[in-house]
């Protein structure tokens, strides 16, 4: 699990990547040898992360902004995920909207399935 940084870590490009490395590692350890396409999360998931990892709520003005704003000004994966889960072949990418609906916010999905843009 991703554990609070320490003064030697390498800081993360956006304090959400630590949000979603612990969501991703989570869903690999329940996963086990089976790699999904897809690994989809919620508000609680983000929470959780949040609070296991100390993440100040202040830092997050927006829960329901969380992957939008990581996807809209993110020209380069490096700006969306960090290297640990783009090494491992995952991109982030927004829910459809059937899926919002059903309290889903965003998924980690296999870089060779992400839906190419328009």
């Amino acid at each position: 699990m991703i554990m609070p940084s320490t003064p030697n870590e390498k800081k993360p490009r956006s304090y959400k990547h630590p949000i979603l490395e612990y969501i991703f590692e989570k869903a690999m350890a329940n996963a086990g040898s089976n790699k999904p396409d897809e690994i989809p999360f919620t508000y609680k998931d983000i929470r959780e992360a949040m609070f296991a990892l100390k993440t100040p709520r202040d830092q997050q003005a927006s829960l329901s902004n969380f992957v939008i704003d990581l996807t809209r000004r993110a020209s380069s994966h490096e700006a969306r995920v960090p290297d640990s889960i783009w090494d491992n072949g995952y991109d982030l990418d927004r829910m459809p909207e059937r899926k919002i609906r059903q309290g889903y916010v965003g998924r980690l999905v296999r870089i060779e399935l992400k839906a190419k843009e328009p």
